[in-house]
């Protein structure tokens, strides 16, 4: 089912829990993602429960969540679609296995793109792996 204010048409990640879809995996991610924004602003698209985005601000100058989910707000996540993000707001986009919910992966890949000031990093599951078998992969 889409989530309220949803131009992307996302689809929501996993059931009622609010950390459903997360995996310690996605970690090594972020940690990989750290050494990159180090000094820099990032945003975390999708940001989950927040614990990428910790990784991340420890090396950013500063970091931001942004989601879809009004029960993960908090101080440092806001909670809005991609498209209310102001242009080349953030040095960084950081999107880690996000995209493959997205109906219109091209457009929300292009409002990624669309934020970042120098270089965004994307992740998304193997597909080899899994051949896309999770009810809330497109």
């Amino acid at each position: 089912m889409p989530l309220r204010n949803d131009p992307l048409n996302q689809l929501q990640c996993g059931d009622e829990r609010i950390d459903s879809g997360r995996e310690p995996t996605q970690l090594g991610w972020y940690d990989f993602a750290s050494r990159l924004v180090r000094g820099l602003s990032v945003v975390d698209v999708g940001c989950g429960m927040g614990d990428g985005l910790a990784l991340l601000q420890r090396t950013a100058s500063a970091g931001h969540g942004i989601e879809l989910d009004e029960r993960l707000e908090r101080r440092s996540v806001l909670i809005r679609p991609i498209e209310d993000v102001e242009s080349r707001s953030f040095d960084a986009v950081v999107c880690i296995d996000v995209i493959e919910h997205v109906r219109d992966d091209r457009a929300f890949l292009r409002e990624l793109l669309r934020v970042a000031r120098r270089f965004a990093l994307i992740s998304t599951p193997n597909w080899t792996v899994k051949r896309c078998t999770h009810p809330y992969h497109i």
